[in-house]
């Protein structure tokens, strides 16, 4: 689960626009009663509290978190849903603090890349016997599956795509078509550049929203995180901070 961030803007030829996180739903290894966030509560044989923590702030986003507690509770008889927002900054030093203080969330939707560093703080239960339980495992590719030595902790609600956006009426204006190689995107970008625009926008926080926008270039020079070759990672970062130096793109927004 996550969220999409445009940065399309006037007089930039052409704009990476990701998603901000990979959302994956887990259980926190952290809760109990008393959390001052919203902690789970139970008493045997009565009522239960499921809380959940998510970085949704979006109406819609936030509407369909509602939707699922609904949809739960009329599942399961005397239990309610809390649904907690918390910053996405936030989200990670919250878990892990909440693990060590025994309180926080029963469930959790967060970046999916920071699996790991949840899982190794100790705020996430392993979701393996959950998992084989679940009727529908079997079509569940193993890309959305996150595992940290070999327990899986975390599964994705949904994948994204990446795309890039262009600014359809300077590219008429400059006599350039939308490339579909990186030596026509190249080749786009210098073109703008001479004809006084800022070409391509991208992000460049040291966070999972720069590895996001980030991964198209290392992966066109043959880097994956199946093989993860220095040279292909360097050769990647190399070719984008050319864009940078050659003033194709700016170094900041």
């Amino acid at each position: 689960m996550q969220t999409i961030r445009s940065m399309r803007q006037r007089g930039r030829v052409m704009t990476m626009t990701a998603i901000a996180a990979v959302g994956v739903l887990g259980l926190a290894a952290c809760s109990s009663s008393g959390s001052d966030t919203g902690s789970s509560s139970s008493a045997a044989g009565g009522d239960q509290t499921i809380t959940v923590w998510h970085y949704f702030s979006a109406d819609n986003q936030v509407a369909l978190m509602d939707k699922y507690a609904s949809m739960f509770e009329d599942a399961h008889p005397g239990v309610t849903v809390d649904n907690v927002y918390v910053p996405y900054d936030q989200m990670n030093s919250k878990l892990v603090s909440s693990a060590g203080a025994k309180t926080g969330p029963d469930v959790v939707v967060f970046n999916g890349a920071e699996t790991a560093t949840i899982a190794l703080g100790g705020a996430l239960a392993p979701l393996d016997d959950q998992l084989s339980s679940f009727q529908d495992a079997g079509q569940l590719p193993d890309s959305v599956i996150h595992k940290v030595d070999g327990t899986t902790y975390a599964v994705q609600g949904y994948v994204n795509l990446l795309g890039l956006w262009y600014n359809a009426d300077i590219l008429d204006k400059i006599g350039v078509q939308p490339p579909t190689t990186i030596d026509e995107l190249e080749a786009a970008m210098a073109k703008a550049k001479d004809a006084g625009y800022r070409g391509i926008t991208l992000s460049a926080l040291p966070n999972s929203q720069g590895e996001w926008q980030a991964y198209p270039w290392l992966t066109s020079e043959g880097f994956s995180y199946d093989s993860p070759d220095a040279t292909a990672m360097a050769a990647g970062l190399s070719r984008v901070r050319s864009w940078v130096e050659k003033g194709c793109s700016p170094r900041r927004r």
